[in-house]
C-alpha cells in the first residue's frame, strides 16, 4: 500500500512493485487493485490473496506464507529504488523503512512476527534486511516489467482524472495483460528468525 501525497511516478511505481510480486510469489495471487483520492493524499493498494488456505499447523506451510507476504510488503519500496535508479548500498533497517514506508513496514514487521517463535527485534530486523535485499533483486530482474505496470497504473489515473473519478477498484491481473510472467517463479524464505529459533532450542 502506498500512501501519499508525492509524484504519480512515485506511487504507481510502488505499486507495481507489489503487483509484480504478488504476480510472482508462490503462495500468492492478484486480487483487487484500489485506488482512491483524497484531500490530501491518495492510497493505492494491490491485494495479494492466498492461493489456497494455509496449513497454520503446518510450520513450512506457515512459514513460507509469513516469507511471502513479508516480502510482498517491502516490494513497493524495493521498486521504488529500482525504478528510480538509485545507487545500491548496505542497506540498514532505518534505510529500508524510509525507503518503503510506514505502513509497509510495520505490515511486514507484523508478519514476522506470527511465527509463534517469539523472535527478538534483532533477528526481525535482520529478516527484514534479507528479505528486502531478496525482493530488490527480483524487482531489478523484471525492470522491463515493472516499468510496463507503472506505466499502466499511471495510464489509469489519469484516466481518473480526466472523468473527474476519485475511485478505481479493478481486478490487479488486468495490469499484467499479455506481459510475460511465470506464477511460482520466486521462493522466499525465512533464515534470520528460524536460525535463532533453531540456535534457542539446542542451547
Amino acid at each position: 500500500m502506498k500512501r501519499c501525497a508525492t509524484q504519480r511516478i512515485v506511487i504507481a511505481a510502488h505499486e507495481a512493485g507489489h503487483v509484480v510480486a504478488i504476480a510472482l510469489t508462490k503462495t500468492l495471487q492478484l486480487g483487487d487493485f484500489t485506488w482512491h483520492r483524497l484531500r490530501d493524499y491518495e492510497i493505492i493498494y494491490a491485494e495479494p490473496k492466498e492461493v489456497s488456505k494455509c496449513q497454520w499447523e503446518d510450520g513450512a506451510s506457515r512459514n513460507a506464507l509469513i516469507a511471502h507476504q513479508a516480502a510482498v510488503a517491502l516490494a513497493g519500496g524495493a521498486a521504488e529504488r529500482v525504478m528510480s535508479a538509485a545507487p545500491e548500498g548496505l542497506d540498514t533497517v532505518n534505510s529500508i523503512h524510509e525507503q518503503v514506508g510506514k505502513v509497509d513496514f510495520e505490515l511486514a514487521h507484523e508478519w514476522l512476527t506470527l511465527q509463534r517463535y517469539d523472535p527478538d527485534q534483532q533477528a526481525l530486523e535482520r529478516e527484514i534486511q534479507l528479505l528486502f535485499s531478496a525482493v530488490s533483486e527480483l524487482m531489478r530482474l523484471h525492470t522491463e516489467v515493472l516499468t510496463e505496470v507503472t506505466q499502466r497504473i499511471l495510464t489509469r489515473l489519469r484516466l481518473a482524472d480526466t472523468r473527474g473519478e476519485n475511485y478505481l477498484r479493478f481486478p490487479a491481473t488486468d495490469l499484467l495483460e499479455n506481459l510475460d510472467l511465470k506464477p511460482d517463479a520466486v521462493e522466499f524464505s525465512l533464515k534470520a528468525t528460524l536460525k535463532q529459533n533453531t540456535d534457542r532450542r539446542s542451547a
